[in-house]
């Protein structure tokens, strides 16, 4: 939690990491980054100058204020705040440092999804997790596929092997991916009421796609009628019908978080053909939100798109 200290424009950081918002060790790494950029800031040096100081280069430096860094070490972390604290000697509070070495040391701990190896072990993938991990709302635009929180096993099969057809990927670590994938849900989806929201818009195809046989497909889209029933408050499944036209497919799938602590921005996920890229500028982050508000106003209600899964199911054969 932050706070404006009396009298003054400057902030200061309340020792209380789970009433911060902190309840994860990548969000511990990203606060950590942002906290230390706020001190460095303070003190006018430089990213070049400090890194000098603790014998790194700026750009390792860098990726430590954008929580980039996989491994935040105490000892750097230490090292920096001493040679802040020699250039200003105000430059933080006793409050503010201990709070800074707390949320280092939260984010040395091992997240739940390390334990899956593999290809979803990539950075991309890791850094996809960590987001999803830490998010308080999830909006997700599938126009052709299934979104990974809600497809049963045998449908997650089906994709992940379709992915990985080129034959690189063994059969044990694809099995692996899938595994990942239900433990997401599992771990996401299982949240306690109002500390998640899954709000998805799916296009027609995504129901009708025959991605494996008939059975499969069946017991996905009866997967897609028990997660938008009643009893599930905190999901929202919309579809966009076929007739509604090529304008609601364009760009493609992507996907918009809103994380828990209410200091990181959200964050934009967005596949393409190479790496898939993840972008937080308030700009981009706030016209992507406003895309989905757009998407949603000309797709079918909650309702309406129940009764559609509900037709396609009676149509299958």
């Amino acid at each position: 939690m932050i706070r404006r200290c009396q009298g003054t424009n400057r902030r200061e950081w309340v020792v209380d990491i789970e009433a911060d918002g902190v309840s994860t060790p990548s969000a511990a790494r990203r606060r950590v980054g942002a906290l230390l950029k706020e001190v460095r800031l303070r003190t006018d040096l430089s990213l070049e100058e400090a890194a000098t100081a603790i014998q790194r280069s700026a750009a390792t430096l860098s990726r430590l204020e954008r929580g980039r860094q996989q491994k935040v070490r105490i000892l750097e972390v230490t090292a920096l705040l001493d040679h802040y604290r020699s250039t200003r000697k105000d430059a933080f509070s006793a409050a503010e440092q201990e709070h800074i070495l707390q949320l280092t040391e939260r984010s040395t701990e091992r997240e739940w999804f390390r334990q899956y190896g593999g290809p979803m072990t990539t950075e991309n993938a890791a850094r996809y997790a960590e987001y999803e991990n830490d998010a308080s709302v999830i909006r997700s635009f599938e126009p052709e596929l299934v979104p990974g929180l809600l497809q049963t096993r045998g449908y997650a099969e089906a994709v992940t092997d379709a992915a990985f057809s080129g034959g690189d990927v063994p059969a044990d670590q694809r099995a692996r991916v899938v595994d990942l994938r239900i433990a997401r849900q599992e771990e996401i989806l299982s949240r306690p009421p109002g500390t998640l929201r899954f709000d998805t818009i799916l296009g027609e195809l995504a129901l009708r796609r025959r991605v494996a046989d008939v059975e499969v497909l069946r017991e996905q889209l009866e997967r897609l009628l028990r997660d938008s029933s009643a009893k599930r408050p905190d999901i929202t499944i919309r579809i966009a019908p076929i007739e509604l036209g090529h304008h609601a497919l364009v760009g493609g799938p992507f996907v918009v978080m809103d994380m828990a602590d209410p200091e990181e921005n959200g964050v934009v996920y967005l596949e393409t053909r190479g790496d898939p890229l993840f972008l937080d500028s308030d700009d981009t982050v706030d016209r992507f939100r406003g895309l989905y508000t757009e998407l949603s106003a000309a797709v079918l209600t909650a309702q309406k798109s129940r009764a559609l899964i509900t037709r396609i199911l009676k149509d299958l054969h």
